[in-house]
C-alpha cells in the first residue's frame, strides 16, 4: 500500500514537473516574441528621429513647445 502511494506520489510529480516545463516554455517563447517586437520598434524608432524630415522640422516642434510653454 505504502509503495503504491509512493508510485501515485511520484505520477503526481512528474505530471506536475510536465506541465510546468511547458508552461516555462511558453513563458520562454512568448518574452522572445516580445523582445523581437521591442527591437523592432527601437529599429524603426530610431529611423523615425533620424529622417530628414524629423530633422527639417526640430525648429517647429521647438517654437510649438516654447508657445506652449507661455500659455
Amino acid at each position: 500500500a505504502r509503495a503504491a502511494l509512493l508510485q501515485e506520489g511520484q505520477a503526481r510529480l512528474g505530471d506536475s514537473n510536465a506541465r510546468l516545463q511547458g508552461d516555462l516554455e511558453q513563458a520562454r517563447q512568448e518574452l522572445a516574441a516580445g523582445q523581437a517586437r521591442i527591437a523592432a520598434l527601437e529599429a524603426e524608432a530610431g529611423r523615425f528621429f533620424t529622417s530628414r524630415s524629423y530633422r527639417l522640422t526640430a525648429p517647429l516642434r521647438r517654437m510649438r513647445a516654447v508657445l506652449r510653454g507661455r500659455e
